[in-house]
């Protein structure tokens, strides 16, 4: 990557709804110069559910294992990330 060049990622994930129906989506990371945005990619726009939280809080946790010095900014998300998560 060139420097200042900004490039997206986005992981696949796959949950269910409140309704106990599959549901598709992506997970989008999105690097900036200081920073890395984690964030559904608007186009799949799933329901809110907890299994879509839940895949989103873990995406983070394993950029914070992978960037131990960082720290979580503004979220929704933080009833999620309170809790440790194994692989």
């Amino acid at each position: 990557m060139l420097p200042g060049e900004k490039r997206t990622r986005s992981a696949a994930g796959c949950g269910r709804d409140r309704a106990g129906y599959g549901a598709q989506f992506f997970i989008q990371l999105k690097r900036h110069e200081t920073t890395i945005t984690v964030r559904l990619l608007p186009a799949t726009d799933p329901e809110k559910a907890p299994a879509v939280k839940k895949a989103m809080a873990l995406v983070a946790g394993l950029i914070r294992k992978v960037y131990p010095a960082s720290r979580y900014g503004k979220t929704n998300l933080q009833e999620y990330l309170d809790f440790p998560m194994s692989m």
